[in-house]
């Protein structure tokens, strides 16, 4: 009887052992991580959304997060009263038809826009979460821009991305004079030249002609003429590019939405198909290139490309760019020309 408790009392130890350290390696999810259930929220906001999103829809649907809805727990009336009702009548003197809300991540988000003209101040442990809230609603808004891209809606993706850089900056509105004038003075404080640039896009085959062959590969050239090149510090730190082994230091980079351009019923649509970051490796280059290749579609005929560009660090820099290229048969004259010519060099 000893020998058998003796053996029960081994068996219970060893499992206790064994649900001990699976505990230890199950990995915690960090504070503010995104899981399952905000990007099925990312995806279902972007899906539900039939024309372009306005900053509204995005911002309510940004609150209505999971992530945030947990950073935000215990914040409540009662923890925080004057704090939020600070906020809130805030508000009230700025954002048209503001009527308060019981939503502490959207008060925070609301915070975060418009915290250039608001007159509270948010004790530690509030600035603390609204950080929180910010990381978070920031990583949320980049998986909608990539379902808006899997999804191939231009519209989206780019209402996003402006929302994106507005709580980035603390800016409330992307095309309002009022708040590209403050991103002006900001840059002019800190001596950093405002971008003035020209876009430019064009099509061509791998030996740079504009008619291409069916199922061949597309070379997009994207480039950047920058008039301010040169001009004034380089701003803050945005990534680190990785370049073989080594990483840049990039201070300048641009996101580029690339689109194809159809007719539906009268009127020109975008289908986005990619998108690019196009980093300033070089500040005093006037120029920047950047270049993508795709497959030709198989149909014939004439087609319409536009690049839009923005930048994700200063408000209101916008460009965009349009080009064409011509898909032939491959008995094409055009096509035995170009191949003609590439013969006559390469001898």
């Amino acid at each position: 009887a000893a020998a058998a408790l003796f053996a029960v009392a081994v068996r219970l130890n060893m499992a206790r052992r064994r649900s001990t350290n699976a505990m230890r390696k199950k990995p915690v999810p960090k504070a503010g991580a995104l899981q399952k259930e905000d990007l099925a929220h990312a995806d279902r906001l972007v899906t539900e959304c039939a024309g372009a999103p306005t900053f509204i829809y995005l911002l309510y649907g940004l609150a209505r997060a999971p992530v945030l809805q947990h950073l935000c727990d215990g914040c409540t009336q009662h923890r925080w009263p004057s704090t939020l009702r600070s906020i809130s009548a805030d508000l009230r003197q700025h954002v048209p038809n503001w009527d308060g809300t019981d939503s502490v991540a959207l008060l925070l988000l609301q915070y975060q826009l418009n915290c250039e003209r608001l007159t509270c101040v948010l004790h530690h442990e509030c600035v603390q979460v609204k950080e929180s809230v910010l990381e978070a609603a920031v990583s949320v808004l980049h998986h909608m821009c990539e379902a808006a891209c899997r999804q191939r809606r231009l519209d989206a993706a780019l209402k996003v991305s402006q929302l994106l850089a507005c709580l980035r900056l603390g800016l409330w509105d992307w095309g309002s004079a009022e708040c590209r004038q403050l991103m002006a003075e900001r840059l002019e404080r800190d001596g950093v030249a405002m971008p003035k640039l020209e876009l430019r896009v064009g099509a061509q085959s791998w030996i740079g002609e504009p008619h291409i062959a069916p199922g061949r590969q597309v070379e997009l050239v994207i480039t950047l003429h920058r008039a301010h090149a040169g001009k004034g510090l380089h701003g803050p730190l945005q990534k680190l590019a990785a370049r073989g082994h080594q990483s840049v230091r990039i201070h300048e980079t641009y996101l580029c939405l690339l689109s194809r351009v159809y007719a539906d019923s009268g009127t020109e649509r975008d289908s986005l198909f990619s998108k690019v970051d196009i980093d300033v490796e070089d500040l005093t280059a006037p120029t920047t290139t950047a270049k993508i290749s795709f497959s030709a579609p198989q149909e014939m005929g004439e087609y319409k490309l536009r690049a839009t560009l923005l930048s994700l660090a200063v408000l209101g820099v916008q460009e965009s760019a349009v080009c064409t290229f011509l898909v032939v048969p491959t008995d094409d004259p055009r096509m035995q020309s170009a191949n003609d010519d590439y013969s006559s060099d390469d001898n």
